[in-house]
């Protein structure tokens, strides 16, 4: 499969999970100068930015440990100018969330290698201390 469509593939497969738990949509690839977002997600007072990444092992640390200081600067600018754009959720709570998918079985399969690695606590994208490691 080429690696455009994995990548479809696993947003979707991450949306479904997020979906599941009571998530609602607000957007996916969102695309502005300098970063994209994968999928932009509402819950209750939870605005939550999410990265979607997929890898068929763990060599090399994975699909989290792929995620190296210029993707999170770029996550952090994108959130940024999402929220300039919609100026109505910036009251929201804002958070980071990683969905690691990594395996190489079907569909089904797949689905329970999903690992969300959320921020333990919602922040504001301009106190983004999660992504300043």
């Amino acid at each position: 499969m080429h690696s455009t469509k994995i990548g479809a593939w696993a947003e979707e497969l991450a949306w479904q999970h997020m979906s599941q738990q009571g998530w609602t949509l607000i957007e996916r690839n969102f695309f502005c100068h300098g970063g994209e977002l994968d999928i932009i997600a509402q819950k209750d007072h939870v605005l939550a930015f999410v990265e979607v990444r997929y890898r068929k092992n763990n060599y090399m640390g994975g699909a989290v440990a792929s995620i190296g200081p210029a993707k999170k600067r770029h996550l952090i600018h994108s959130a940024k100018v999402f929220l300039l754009n919609y100026p109505s959720l910036n009251k929201l709570d804002c958070r980071f969330d990683v969905m690691a998918i990594s395996g190489h079985k079907t569909e089904k399969e797949f689905y329970k290698y999903i690992r969300v690695t959320p921020q333990e606590r919602a922040v504001k994208i301009a106190d983004s201390k999660f992504f300043n490691s």
